[in-house]
């Protein structure tokens, strides 16, 4: 598991390196990778890092990933929305599960409010 994880943190550090080089880490990409062919290998890699930081349980970390997920693909091809918000309801993350609710019209899927549910269940609300 952790040699998936340190394979998986290798290939995004020189995934980011590359995109760097190549121009594409500017404000004017930011928010469009997916829509950049050249950029989906990459934004791939990054879902696979996430992943791998679940399986190793270390949820802060893959929350803050899926984060720059959205930040680099405002359009979320990927739905790392979804993985995120799981991520907020298992951290307890409410202010932020509630921003991501509000910011995402997508977000009224069955899928997406489950975690919302499971959360106020721990809280007792």
């Amino acid at each position: 598991v952790l040699d998936n994880l340190n394979k998986a943190k290798r290939a995004v550090d020189h995934g980011t390196d590359v995109m760097t080089r190549q121009g594409y880490m500017n404000k004017e990409n930011e928010g469009e990778f997916w829509l950049l062919f050249e950029t989906r290998p990459y934004m791939r890699i990054l879902k696979h890092y996430v992943e791998a930081l679940i399986e190793c349980g270390m949820m802060k970390k893959a929350a803050s990933e899926c984060e720059n997920i959205l930040r680099l693909n405002s359009n979320d091809n990927m739905g790392a929305r979804y993985t995120l918000m799981h991520l907020y309801a298992l951290l307890e993350m409410e202010d932020q599960a509630l921003e991501l609710h509000e910011h995402d019209k997508h977000i009224h899927h069955l899928r997406q409010q489950r975690p919302h549910r499971t959360y106020y269940g721990k809280r007792g609300g």
